[in-house]
Formats: C-alpha cells, structure tokens, sequence
C-alpha cells in the first residue's frame, strides 16, 4: 500500500462563501452618510448624533484599522491604515460589503441596511484585536463573524485583518450551507485600483478561479507601480485556511448594485471600473449539532518598489513560507515576480530581468536566471515570474535581488525582497499519517480512511472537503494498510 504525505494543516473542515445582496436600490455613493456620524477609535469623535461606526466596535494597530458598522447589528466592515489610507471602499464608513450565508438554497445576506438575522444576546464583543457578532439566521444555523488583527511576519506587528466565519448547525437535521463574501477593493483614493497576481500580471477586466489548480495564493491590490500610496493583499491559501472554491475579480457596479445575492456570471471582456473580490465556499452539508468554519484574510502588502525617469519597477512575492505538520515548507516552490511600467516618452528596449538568489534558495528545474521581456512601449505593463525552491534544511531571513537592464537604458534598476522561513518543529510527531484522495481527479469526499496496523483497528478519520485526512501516533515498527470507504450517494 502507497503511503501519501501531504500532510493537511485545517484544524476544522471550513466552509464558506461570501456574496453580495440584491444591492438594486443600493448606489454607495448616494448613501454616503455625514463624515460628523463616523469615528475610528482613538480619534476624537465630532459630533454627538447616533453613530453606526462607533468606536467602541472597532478595532486597530499603529498598521491596520477596522471600521464596523454598530448600533443597528448590521456587522458590515471596512478596512484602511492606521494613517487614514483606505484599503476597502469608502473607510471608515462601512457600507458596501456583502456577506451572503446560503441554506438549502436560501439566501441571508447583509449590506447597508440589511441584516443577515437576528443578533445573539450578548453580542457584538470586542475584545483586544478582535470584534465579535453571532447572529441566530434560520432553521436553527448560527453565524458567528469574527475580525481579528493578526501579523503577516512579525508577531508583534498587526497588519492583517483575519476575517472568520463560524456556522454552527444546532438542529437535528443535517443542512447545505455556503458562505459568500465580497471585498469592495479601494487603494487609496483609487476605487478601481488594478489586481496584480504574479503568475498572470495586471488584471483590468473581470476573470474567475474556480478550481484548486488555479485559485492565487494570494491577489495585490496596487492603486499604481511607480510610488504607490499603499497596496494591500488578500490571501487565499495558507495553514490556517481552506481554499476556495470559486474567487472572481468583477467591477462592483454590475455585482454589487444589481441582482446578485449570490450567483453572478462574469464578463471577461467587461473593463473594471469600480474593482471589488468575490471569495466563495460552496455549500456542503453540515451534520447536526457540528460546526463550520472559514477563515480568509486582507492586510497590507510589502511591495517593495524603485524607479528612474523611464522604468517604474515593483517586486512582489509572499513574505513568509509555512510549515505543514511533516516539516516540509509551503509553498514551494513559490513566486516571485517583478512588474515593470513603462513611464517614460519612449519605448524600452531589450529589457531583460535577472533573479540574483541566495544559498538556500533556487529556481526550479534549473530555470534560466535571465528572462527576456522584450520591448515595452509608452505606458505598457510587463512581469516577470520565477518558480523559486526553498531549502526545506534552512530557515531564517533571505533577501533575494532581480536586476533590469535594456538596451537603450545605461543605468541598471535594481530591486530585492526578504522571504522569512520558519525552523522546523523538532517536536513533530514523524509517525503522523497523512494525505489527499482524489477520484477521477476530483478530490475525495463523503469518504472514510481507517487504518489497520498488525491486523488490529488503529484509528478512523472522515475525509474533508478537500479530500485530505491526518491520523496520528502510527507505530512506525509495524506494517500497516489504509483503507478507503466511500459512502453511498
């Protein structure tokens, strides 16, 4: 019998979705409300009428702000810099946001002025980083969202908002729940700031991931390349997370002010002019008396940046790997890429780009160092994208470089970025079994593992819903078989 080691990092099978609402009646703009009615905590607040922002529910770091909508228990949030910068449209005036919590095919939902149900006694809670709301939605399934600041490298350094959904089924039937959420992406004062992913370059117009071959690590948010303002990153995959099914890039005007509650079909060749993320988990049936959970994140994101009279420059990459449970390194092979903008009067030519690496890291499949990018004309945007090999011995800080270079260019940009790699876990448990099934290509679900060791029943696990499992404590000095049970449809 073949033994897997991917090892899975979910401490709980997490679903979700995030959505919009019937938002038709709904223009952003025209229900602006009085800055006089908003406050940030720790601002003082001007004026003494009823404030749906208050600062007694929001949360922030000398980094990162959160901005919840209070009073009325609507829970909608946004997101800007401790500096006053936003990040999500419109902060700190929370209103365009849309979580959608689908049951059995109804759909609950909150944006301006709708609630997604009834507030649990006792709620919201802030506690610290963190804010609380439990709502009570219908056939006895709660939702708890929690916003939390959390760090993206340094522990002490909060510039990441981990934004949680909790579904607890307390019913005696087992239900299908799914969960939307939808982002309303604003950079600075740049309500339709470009996405940027490293694998695929600038997006303008509207595009979908919808398997778990395709879906980013992770999405830039950059409002421009040549001295931004700031940029955030929402990140889709790492331990404490589940990937999506489905993550679309789509103008808001089309999925926030219309008919979508839930269901949107995106039109590739529509030009982005008010960009905002979809993130969707699809619904998957929840036992009674059991609990689902999703988690995904938003923050500020490191681009470190450079640039003379005719070449802006911009490198991008994640800023730290993790550690699965076996020790091996995730991901890895990751990406680095570099975004080049033509801001000069005449076309660059001949541009090449080269990654300079450290010991410990390298390209895959001894890739070239050198890529050529060619020509770039007037205003024209290129990249460059590498698979880079971490070291799965090493840890501890590397910083990488990318020189560019062009024909009709004397001077030579230079540009680097650090990469953290966390130590081993020397406590590790080397006898865990674990990995993933798939069937016909498709990840495994509605499926058992049990393993036998010596001819006796060691332990039995329930597939999740990316077909992964884990099973601890094998006796490494006995054989042992996994056998698989896939229930009946």
């Amino acid at each position: 019998m073949k033994k897997y080691f991917a090892t899975l990092f979910l401490l709980n099978l997490t679903i979700v979705s995030y959505g919009f609402s019937d938002l038709q009646q709904f223009d952003k703009y025209m229900l602006k409300p009085a800055r006089n009615e908003i406050s940030i905590l720790g601002r003082n607040k001007a004026s003494q009428q009823p404030n749906l922002y208050s600062n007694n529910s929001d949360i922030y770091s000398n980094k990162i702000e959160v901005a919840i909508r209070k009073g009325d228990g609507n829970g909608n949030f946004t997101i800007g810099t401790s500096d006053g910068k936003k990040l999500l449209f419109d902060h700190p005036s929370p209103r365009s946001g849309v979580t959608t919590i689908r049951i059995d095919g109804q759909d609950y939902y909150y944006h301006y002025s709708t609630n997604i149900g009834a507030i649990e006694e006792g709620y919201p809670l802030t506690e610290s980083n963190s804010h609380k709301i439990r709502w009570i939605i219908d056939k006895n399934i709660y939702l708890q969202q929690t916003l939390s600041l959390v760090p993206s490298i340094q522990p002490n350094v909060l510039d990441t908002v981990e934004i949680k959904y909790e579904i607890q089924n307390t019913d005696t039937l087992a239900h299908e729940v799914g969960l939307r959420l939808i982002l309303d992406t604003m950079i600075g004062e740049n309500d339709a700031a470009p996405f940027r992913i490293p694998t695929i370059g600038i997006i303008t117009k509207e595009m979908e991931f919808n398997s778990e071959k395709n879906i980013p690590y992770y999405i830039d948010v950059i409002d421009k390349i040549k001295n931004p303002n700031t940029s955030a990153r929402a990140l889709f995959i790492n331990n404490e997370s589940i990937t999506p099914d489905r993550v679309i890039l789509a103008d808001w005007n089309k999925i926030g002010k219309h008919q979508s509650i839930w269901d949107y079909t995106i039109d590739t060749n529509r030009t982005i002019s008010d960009s905002c993320i979809g993130i969707y988990w699809y619904p998957i049936p929840i036992k009674p008396n059991s609990n689902k959970t999703i988690v995904t994140y938003y923050g500020l994101s490191k681009l470190n940046h450079v640039s003379n009279e005719n070449l802006a420059v911009m490198i991008s990459s994640l800023d730290t790997l993790k550690r699965k449970k076996d020790n091996s390194l995730s991901p890895n092979p990751f990406q680095v890429s570099v975004y080049l903008k033509n801001i000069g009067n005449e076309t660059i030519k001949n541009t090449q780009a080269t990654l300079i690496l450290p010991d410990g890291l390298s390209i895959e499949n001894s890739k070239n160092n050198t890529q050529t990018i060619g020509d770039i004309t007037v205003s024209q945007e290129k990249k460059a994208t590498w698979p880079v090999l971490a070291d799965n011995s090493k840890s501890g800080e590397f910083r990488y470089k990318v020189n560019i270079s062009a024909s009709n260019i004397t001077e030579v940009l230079k540009i680097s970025k650090t990469i953290q790699i966390p130590k081993g876990n020397e406590n590790s448990d080397p006898n865990d079994v674990s990995g993933c099934i798939k069937y016909k290509g498709e990840p495994m679900s509605n499926a058992k593992v049990l393993i036998i060791q010596s001819g006796e029943y060691h332990q039995k696990k329930t597939l999740d819903h990316n077909g992964c499992f884990s099973i601890e404590k094998v006796a490494d000095d006995r054989p042992f078989s996994i056998f698989i049970r896939k229930a009946e449809e």
